[in-house]
């Protein structure tokens, strides 16, 4: 997407293991916790640019559901082979989902040309002053690893990283559509021909715009899965209301057998995202595992072949999306006179799918990882 960004002024939720079917007051048991303030993923890299003379740039593109207050992260780089870095900066700004960012050298006249012809803003940080052989990481401020790696940190691979047509020197790179995250092993080889599309030396014209998957991550603070399969969740189609085309596919689920459902969350004015931390589904045992779309009303996609039940290990749902099972004044299913609602341009949904898990135990239950789709 075209970048708003303005100079003025965060982990997947993961699939943990729940003992017994989602209730439907969800958010009523167990330990309700706000969500973490920064995206451990969906906050990657979507372009670089390591053109001639000065001209250098990245573009930031945010992948999770949150606007993103950039000055929580750095652009850190490692010039020659270092192991230790040549460059760390500070960025500032507020970066809303599915939007980008573009950081550039700031003596880099001839890509600022083209973002000024554009319209596009942009920031400027000394850590963009790297040639095809230096590394470069987006990093969290003061926590460990990193969100994203262009490189390999401690490894100087002669002049470029990668094989023509697609390298780290003399080329601009684009994050294929499909990436979710970024490359969070800074340490490992790297070849960008894996997840970006080479351009030609000086090709700056894609800067300020990217096109990701149409849903994005729902962000959680990092806890360990308890085991099982771990199933994903992903959306396709359009995220135009008027489109009424949008898909929502599960896939990695237990081929021995299982059942499984959606479920989704509207949040009302006033109300914010939060997670529920070993619910007691229906009154009974706590559970292992957390819900990370709670703080709205929950809608369950549980009519005809919405629910599956079988050995394949994935399933896809067609939404209609004049007809959601989540009310918008707040009322939960199954309420009389509250069931369904359409969706209106401008808000944001949320989605998780539930499942049995035998693999971790008799009556054991795991989640995927939450999504979210604003629509337009």
């Amino acid at each position: 997407m075209r970048s708003p960004f303005k100079l003025s002024p965060r982990a997947i939720c993961p699939a943990r293991l729940l003992s017994k079917a989602l209730p439907l007051a969800l958010a009523a048991s167990g330990t309700s916790l706000a969500l973490a303030a920064a995206p451990q993923q969906g906050l990657f890299f979507s372009e670089y640019v390591e053109g001639g003379g000065n001209d250098k740039a990245v573009e930031i593109y945010n992948g999770s559901a949150a606007t993103v207050d950039l000055s929580n992260y750095n652009l850190v780089a490692w010039q020659n082979g270092a192991s230790t870095p040549s460059y760390t900066s500070s960025l500032s700004g507020l970066l809303a989902p599915y939007e980008v960012v573009v950081v550039v050298k700031s003596q880099a006249a001839n890509i600022i040309a083209e973002l000024n012809s554009r319209g596009v803003g942009y920031l400027t940080a000394s850590a963009i002053n790297f040639n095809g052989d230096d590394t470069i990481a987006l990093a969290e401020a003061g926590a460990a690893g990193y969100l994203d790696v262009i490189g390999q940190i401690g490894t100087d691979p002669g002049s470029y990283f990668g094989s023509n047509p697609v390298t780290t020197k003399d080329d601009t790179l684009r994050r294929f559509g499909s990436v979710r995250s970024g490359d969070t092993n800074g340490t490992d080889s790297f070849d960008p021909g894996t997840e970006f599309t080479g351009f030609p030396k000086n090709e700056f014209g894609g800067l300020g715009e990217h096109t990701g998957p149409i849903d994005v991550i729902v962000d959680y603070a990092p806890t360990n899965h308890s085991g099982g399969f771990a199933a994903t969740l992903g959306a396709s189609g359009s995220r135009i209301v008027a489109d009424n085309n949008l898909s929502l596919t599960v896939e990695g689920l237990p081929t021995t057998g299982t059942t499984a459902y959606l479920f989704n969350s509207f949040l009302a004015a006033g109300q914010s995202l939060s997670t529920v931390s070993s619910p007691t589904p229906g009154g009974g045992p706590a559970a292992g595992g957390d819900v990370c779309i709670a703080g709205g009303t929950f809608g369950r996609h549980v009519f005809g072949s919405d629910i599956y039940v079988g050995t394949a290990g994935t399933f896809t749902i067609s939404l209609d999306l004049t007809d959601l099972p989540s009310p918008r004044d707040g009322v939960s299913f199954p309420n009389p006179g509250h069931y369904s609602t359409a969706v209106l341009a401008g808000e944001t949904w949320y989605w998780q799918c539930w499942y049995r898990d035998p693999s971790a135990g008799t009556g054991a239950s795991n989640f995927t990882q939450a999504i979210g789709v604003t629509f337009q």
